[in-house]
């Protein structure tokens, strides 16, 4: 279900009365008195977008009994895929909507071995399902709605659904997060995909209101190995080089005899 929230906020400033100061020679000057103009701070929600972009990073909580139970800090990005008629041939087309963090509601429930964290905005709905085991915890499914009615758009026409279950995404073990700067890409189906950036979370075993030891992802560690690896690579083939031309000198030095 998706939850709407207002989408501007206006800001009054009150007018300023002057006062009248009687001049010399008898002459009274009456006072201007100016009324500065109300302005209106609008918040942008969600739209999309033709070109895609960088999401803006979310920081959402849910608490239980006043204590934390799921945290996340991430950037949410839907790529939705349509069809497009062009010439009596269908072309797929691709759009993109980033979440908007400041017009998105976080909710969610906690359990002992289940938690889910609902992010709610205006034409649709990001839900995650968290599953913890003995050794390791992690989102175990994820589930998209976008309704271009209240979206407002004509570029598509219809309602976007994608889920995916039985998984085990963004593992870490029990009282730690997880973390990954590189962008990640979910399919939730034929027409929808979520791609997370700057991600860190945390479900259950909070010791307080920070997150635990962060467990990388796969794609950072690599990130960071490959290059050292072949730095490593270079420096050797380096070494054996010199050393094959060391070898190769004194052999021929030591073939010249002495008349």
């Amino acid at each position: 279900t998706a939850t709407t929230h207002p989408m501007s906020n206006a800001t009054t400033h009150l007018a300023t009365t002057a006062t009248m100061h009687p001049m010399s020679n008898a002459t009274t000057h009456s006072a201007n008195v100016t009324t500065p103009a109300v302005h209106t701070t609008t918040t942008v929600g969600p739209t999309l977008s033709p070109k895609q972009s960088s999401p803006q990073i979310g920081n959402y909580t849910i608490k239980k009994k006043e204590k934390i139970c799921i945290m996340a800090l991430m950037g949410i990005e839907l790529i939705v895929k349509s069809k497009d008629k062009v010439c009596c041939i269908f072309m797929q087309k691709e759009s993109y909507f980033n979440i908007v963090p400041n017009v998105t509601k976080p909710a969610g429930l906690c359990n002992e071995h289940t938690s889910w964290l609902h992010l709610g905005f205006s034409g649709g709905y990001v839900n995650f399902t968290f599953t913890k085991e003995k050794s390791q915890y992690y989102v175990s499914a994820i589930e998209v709605e976008l309704d271009p009615v209240k979206l407002e758009t004509k570029s598509l026409n219809e309602n976007y659904h994608g889920k995916i279950e039985k998984q085990k995404l963004f593992p870490a073990k029990p009282g730690n997060s997880y973390k990954c700067k590189s962008k990640e890409t979910m399919h939730l189906g034929d027409s929808l995909d979520l791609v997370t950036v700057g991600v860190q979370l945390q479900a259950f075993d909070f010791d307080n209101e920070h997150f635990g030891k962060e467990d990388e992802c796969s794609t950072d560690r690599n990130n960071r190995i490959i290059p050292i690896a072949v730095v490593l690579s270079i420096v050797g083939l380096l070494l054996i080089i010199l050393l094959a031309y060391l070898i190769g000198r004194k052999r021929s030095t030591g073939g010249y005899q002495r008349i």
